[in-house]
C-alpha cells in the first residue's frame, strides 16, 4: 500500500505541469487508423532502470524526444518525479519542428510516454496498477459529457481542475481515464482533452498521455480512438 501511495503522488503531479503553451485549436490528425496491426520495428529503444522498452513506429506520429527542440519545448514542464521516455508528435507538427519553440506556433495531437521513478526496478502487478488509477481518478471531479457541455456553454467558463469524463480498460493490462482541463495563457483559455493510460509492460508501470484541443464531443471519440490505437501498438512492441 505504501508503494501505491508514493506512485499516486508521483503520477498526480504530472497533471499540474503539462505544457501550458498550447493555446489555439488546430486541425487534428483524423486519418483512419487500422484496428489491428502488429508493430515490430522500433523507432528506438529506451531504458528505464533495469528494463528497456521498444518505442514503436506508429503511423501518423513521429517519436522525436531526442530532438533538442523537443526537449527545449517540453522539459521545463516535466516533473522530476517521473522519467520521460518518449514524445510522439503528429506528422503535421513534425514537418514544422523548426518552429516548435516559436511563441506563435501552437499544436496538439501528441503523446507523452513516461514512468514514475518510484516504480523503477520494481515489479508491478495489474491489480496494483488499477489501484493507482483508482486513487488518481478519485482526485478529479467526475461529470457526464452533458453536464460538462452545459458548463462550457456558459460565458467565461474555465475548468478549475481536471474533469473526469470516463474511465475504461482499452487492454487487459491497461486502464485509461479521459479528462478535460483548462490551459490559461495570458488572456486566452484553451480546453484540452487528455487521455491518461496506465499500463503494465514487462512487469513495469508505464504511463501514456495523449492530448487534443477540445472542440466538441467528436474530439472525445477521436481521442479514444487514437489513444487505443497507440496503446495497442505499444503493447505489441513490448511483449
Amino acid at each position: 500500500m505504501k508503494k501505491i501511495i508514493f506512485l499516486f503522488i508521483a503520477v498526480s503531479l504530472t497533471i499540474s505541469c503539462k505544457n501550458n503553451t498550447e493555446t489555439k485549436p488546430k486541425t487534428t490528425n483524423t486519418q483512419k487508423q487500422p484496428e489491428k496491426e502488429t508493430v515490430k520495428d522500433c523507432s528506438r529503444e529506451v531504458a528505464f532502470g533495469d528494463t528497456s522498452f521498444c518505442l514503436p513506429k506508429v503511423t501518423g506520429w513521429v517519436e522525436c524526444y531526442e530532438n533538442p527542440k523537443v526537449k527545449q519545448r517540453f522539459d521545463p514542464f516535466d516533473t522530476s518525479n517521473n522519467t520521460t521516455l518518449a514524445y510522439y508528435l503528429s506528422n503535421e507538427t513534425y514537418k514544422n519542428i523548426a518552429k516548435l519553440n516559436e511563441p506563435t506556433f501552437t499544436f496538439d495531437n501528441y503523446y507523452k510516454v513516461y514512468a514514475p521513478n518510484q516504480a523503477k526496478n520494481k515489479k508491478m502487478t495489474i491489480d496494483e496498477m488499477k489501484q493507482v488509477v483508482n486513487m488518481m481518478s478519485s482526485s478529479f471531479i467526475s461529470k457526464t459529457m452533458e453536464e460538462t457541455n452545459e458548463e462550457l456553454q456558459k460565458k467565461g467558463v474555465t475548468l478549475t481542475q481536471p474533469i473526469l469524463l470516463e474511465k475504461y480498460q482499452p487492454q487487459s493490462n491497461a486502464s485509461s481515464v479521459v479528462l478535460l482541463m483548462s490551459l490559461n495563457v495570458g488572456t486566452e483559455t484553451t480546453i484540452m482533452a487528455m487521455e491518461m493510460t496506465a499500463t503494465v509492460l514487462k512487469d513495469r508501470l508505464v504511463f501514456i498521455a495523449y492530448y487534443l484541443n477540445y472542440k466538441d464531443e467528436k474530439t472525445i471519440k477521436e481521442l479514444k480512438k487514437n489513444s487505443d490505437f497507440f496503446i495497442q501498438q505499444f503493447n505489441q512492441s513490448n511483449k
